[in-house]
């Protein structure tokens, strides 16, 4: 009686073992193209440039609690500053990398 038991309950786990498993077709993907190439450069400085300008806002509200609730006037009002001037530079860094992104795309015909 016990051994059917644990034959019954071992014996698919057996035979599942010896089929092979599929391969899937999507192995080794496509080339990569000029314009993958770009799309993969944009999506990487998209999400860098989103990190960085959520840490300026929250460096800028760190700045904002020195000034208002600890009551550090001149270390808030610098703290709010840098992170302005750092939101600044990051938003240009990015407009910048994106007209040269539209540029490339535009100058090798990428589609």
């Amino acid at each position: 009686m016990i051994m059917t038991v644990v034959a019954a309950v071992c014996m698919p786990s057996v035979a599942l073992a010896v089929i092979q498993p599929a391969v899937p077709s999507g192995i080794g993907g496509s080339a990569l193209t000029g314009s993958g190439i770009v799309r993969i450069i944009n999506d990487v400085v998209n999400t860098l440039i989103t990190v960085a300008v959520v840490i300026g806002i929250g460096y800028f509200v760190f700045g904002a609690i020195q000034y208002f609730a600890l009551g550090d006037n001149k270390k808030g009002k610098e703290t709010m500053k840098n992170a302005a001037i750092g939101i600044g530079l990051i938003l240009a860094i990015g407009l910048i990398v994106q007209t040269i992104a539209a540029w490339i795309n535009r100058g090798l015909n990428l589609g």
